[in-house]
């Protein structure tokens, strides 16, 4: 995987380049009732557990003519996961259509361990592979469509959120039966 970010060196704003190869492992239960109410109404509380691996073949990064280097390692982590999701089923000409609005909370156990690296100066350092700051907020907002034929189409928006990180996905999903 091949990634580009910028990165805050004092005052100054660098772009970085990084190449790291790896791979992941994951299964997981979840759980759920949809409960429907008047008027197309329904909420869905759910959780689910996951179990998470994955192993890196190393990892570089180039800050213009600096660089760092981080060793092979791997790590583990159970995902535990509960949320709420509203959604509201509508009728208009054929397509069934579901908007949806979700909430909930995240946290994972790590298994821990560290990352060992250098820097192009020769100075080293370790990263631990598992945070203190775990719990996570969840929200997101979606929209389905699903069309006579059984054909269907998704859109959705899901952030994470804690004291010190951000994380946002955006999913496009469409199923076509003919």
């Amino acid at each position: 995987m091949d990634l580009s970010h910028t990165a805050a060196v004092g005052t100054e704003r660098l772009s970085v380049e990084t190449d790291t190869n790896a791979w992941l492992i994951g299964a997981a239960l979840q759980a759920g009732a949809e409960l429907n109410a008047a008027g197309g109404w329904s909420i869905v509380p759910s959780v689910s557990l996951a179990y998470l691996h994955q192993w890196v073949e190393g990892y570089e990064e180039q800050i213009g003519s600096a660089s760092a280097v981080i060793g092979s390692h791997d790590a583990g982590l159970l995902r535990l996961r509960g949320n709420l999701e509203l959604c509201h089923f509508g009728r208009q000409e054929g397509i069934v259509y579901t908007p949806s609005l979700k909430l909930g909370v995240v946290d994972d156990l790590a298994s821990g361990g560290v990352a060992t690296g250098a820097f192009s100066n020769g100075t080293t350092f370790e990263l631990s592979l598992s945070s203190s700051d775990k719990l996570r907020a969840l929200g997101g907002i979606g929209l389905e469509a699903q069309f006579a034929n059984g054909s269907s189409a998704r859109l959705a928006y899901e952030g994470e959120a804690s004291k010190s990180s951000l994380a946002h996905a955006l999913t496009l999903e469409v199923k076509l039966y003919w």
